[in-house]
């Protein structure tokens, strides 16, 4: 029976360290990081939204995601939420009580400003 010395034990051990740190290093650096998401909110207006409106708010929300996909604007979650507003202008530019809550990647912030979200 073989029996290994201290200082190949530290060798081994330390040559063990090495290379999973190496493994570790090489497996980060080659992944590309997660994409950190920014929300935007814009208010839902009476009937002056240009992607429309829909029966319930899955239609409008699924509308929203169609229009900003026409415009190369790629966004992740879409929720509406209500504002807690009360309603009394009924003019088309006036609130409807719900936002827009969209999440979207740093850079289509920016294309999202020119459609009338701003960042929460």
């Amino acid at each position: 029976m073989a029996v290994i010395k201290e200082k190949d034990m530290k060798l081994i051990v330390l040559s063990a360290c090495f290379f999973l740190l190496a493994f570790a290093c090489k497996r980060y650096t080659c992944c590309e990081p997660p994409v950190d998401f920014m929300e935007m909110v814009r208010t839902q207006t009476q009937c002056a939204d240009p992607w429309g409106y829909g029966r319930n708010n899955d239609e409008t929300t699924g509308k929203l995601k169609s229009y900003l996909l026409q415009k190369n604007i790629l966004v992740g979650a879409i929720e509406l939420r209500p504002t807690g507003e009360q309603v009394v202008c009924l003019a088309c530019n006036c609130s409807k009580g719900f936002a827009f809550h969209v999440k979207a990647a740093g850079q289509y912030i920016d294309s999202l400003k020119g459609q009338g979200f701003a960042l929460k």
